[in-house]
């Protein structure tokens, strides 16, 4: 699990107390922090100190950067991202990693918007009345020239299949995911 953040004090213990309550039991966190002027490093530096999560500390140079260097630090073969605001709920990592097979390039799931305080909205992205696309993607990528997909925060990657994407987008190539999604909601977002 790598969560990255930038001045998000109010909301990173919550991110990083969902982390570290899956249900799953095979997960590290790592927490970059992309150069916060706020509260965040403190709030950070408690879990990393009582060996919780380790924690990232660097210069602001943008979620990509923080995202590549989270992910260039993980130990897993599985890497899941969040960010600071969101949540997971706490069979997150179990559902993706059900849901994982071999040839799978990323696991996308559905978000539930939330607001500040928590709560539901009952807003979902996808809707939950769509078909959600799964499979081989690559003869849509290449019509396409892009695939048009939710945000990184809640997606389970491989270690191949990140630095191909990396790869491919650092040389204006196409980055063409098998991907699987996951019915059920177990991501929040606010």
């Amino acid at each position: 699990m790598v969560i990255v953040n930038f001045n998000y004090g109010r909301f990173i213990e919550e991110a990083i107390q969902s982390a570290l309550g899956q249900t799953y039991p095979n997960i590290e966190v790592i927490v970059v922090d992309d150069g916060s002027t706020d509260n965040s490093r403190e709030i950070i530096q408690k879990y990393a100190m009582s060996n919780k999560v380790t924690a990232i500390m660097k210069e602001n140079g943008g979620v990509a950067s923080a995202m590549n260097i989270g992910f260039s630090a993980s130990s897993g073969d599985l890497v899941m991202f969040l960010d600071s605001d969101d949540m997971l709920k706490p069979e997150a990592i179990e559902i993706a990693v059900k849901a994982w097979y071999p040839s799978v390039s990323k696991v996308q799931r559905r978000l539930e918007a939330i607001d500040g305080q928590g709560r539901s909205m009952e807003l979902f992205f996808p809707p939950l009345n769509t078909h959600l696309l799964n499979g081989n993607v690559r003869q849509i990528v290449k019509s396409w020239s892009y695939f048009g997909a939710t945000s990184q925060s809640g997606n389970l990657y491989s270690l191949d299949s990140w630095k191909l994407q990396c790869l491919c987008q650092s040389k204006n190539g196409v980055f063409a995911p098998i991907i699987h999604y996951t019915q059920q909601p177990f991501f929040t977002v606010r």
